[in-house]
């Protein structure tokens, strides 16, 4: 009799991964830092770019589309999360 394997922390979704509630969270503590002007804030872009698939996830932050002007780390967050590629 085989161990049950422990939840994996990313669930297979359309297109890609849905990330897990932790990992959310650290997408947002980057999106947070990044628009309070936290020193580390390159860093945190890059990492934030580097862990969503949308193209322009840097422009979501600094270059908002009309929906998202004003808006808090978590709706910037799940717009980039929101993104899937197109397959061809």
């Amino acid at each position: 009799m085989r161990p049950e394997t422990p939840e994996r922390p990313e669930t297979p979704g359309a297109g890609g991964t849905i990330p897990s509630t932790e990992r959310r969270a650290e997408l947002v503590e980057l999106v947070r830092r990044i628009l309070d002007g936290d020193p580390e804030a390159d860093h945190c872009l890059r990492l934030f770019q580097a862990n969503v698939t949308h193209p322009r996830a840097a422009d979501l932050i600094f270059h908002p589309p009309a929906h998202l002007l004003d808006a808090p780390a978590e709706r910037i967050v799940e717009e980039a999360l929101r993104y899937r590629p197109i397959a061809l």
